[in-house]
């Protein structure tokens, strides 16, 4: 199959014989951070077919170019994801260019706070787990970002996503958790500043300490994460409403 466009991707009914239920854009755009350097990337849930379904596989498919980045996943996937608290596939609830096909899921997307908070604990440390990613390459950079190592001396663009992820941790704390969307998306004034972090605002040295200091703060709220409980009953919830359209839309 030929690469997609984004306009393509945003108007696709089907990919390799699987009902496209969900297309959603993620990344920089959603957190208003996105500029003339970011890339575009694509979240795509399809329905299983039988064969899925009978052979036991998941589809995955992931589609890398110049245009324009995208993963398409099974949507029995979905659930998964989400009980993991991955801010990545959270997000995709949240994205301000969503195309849901399915009212189910539209059902789903209006329940994306009560998702978001599901699993605080496992949030808290997914979030970290980024942060380590982000830090081994914090100084030499990979593949895209190296432009910014040649220009700075070591990755900003890691350097505001470390920040950034740092600072949704202390401001979705700071709202007790009732608004991930206010906590993940920054004003016009915010945007200024967490830009001027990409393009060499701070010194190697001036961003490492600023990192730690960070951190140190956030790492203060752990607590405060670790004593949230598990929503059991937004995850069951969640499962029905995937397993239900799966059902009613493969097996009819």
């Amino acid at each position: 199959m030929e690469k997609l466009t984004v306009e393509q991707l945003k108007t696709l009914n089907e990919f390799e014989g699987r009902p496209v239920l969900l297309v959603a854009k993620v990344g920089s755009v959603n957190y208003n951070l996105h500029d003339e350097t970011s890339d575009q990337d694509f979240k795509v849930y399809v329905l299983p077919s039988f064969d899925d379904l009978y052979t036991g596989k998941r589809f995955v498919k992931s589609v890398v170019s110049d245009e324009v980045d995208y993963t398409v996943h099974d949507v029995r996937d979905l659930a998964h994801q989400l009980k993991k608290s991955n801010v990545n596939f959270v997000e995709v609830l949240f994205s301000t260019d969503l195309t849901v096909h399915e009212d189910s899921l539209h059902e789903l997307v209006s329940m994306r706070e009560e998702v978001a908070r599901m699993n605080l604990p496992y949030f808290y440390d997914a979030c970290f787990g980024m942060l380590y990613n982000k830090l081994k390459v914090f100084e030499k950079g990979t593949g895209s970002s190296n432009r910014f190592v040649e220009q700075y001396g070591y990755d900003t663009k890691a350097f505001m996503s470390m920040y950034r992820m740092m600072d949704f941790l202390l401001r979705y704390e700071a709202n007790e958790f009732t608004s991930f969307a206010e906590a993940f998306c920054y004003t016009e004034e915010e945007r200024e500043f967490m830009l001027s972090m990409k393009h060499g605002r701070y010194s190697k040295e001036e961003a490492t300490v600023l990192v730690q200091e960070m951190r140190e703060k956030v790492e203060s709220k752990k607590p405060v994460y670790r004593s949230h409980a598990y929503q059991q009953e937004t995850e069951t919830k969640m499962e029905s409403l995937l397993k239900k359209l799966v059902h009613e839309k493969v097996m009819k």
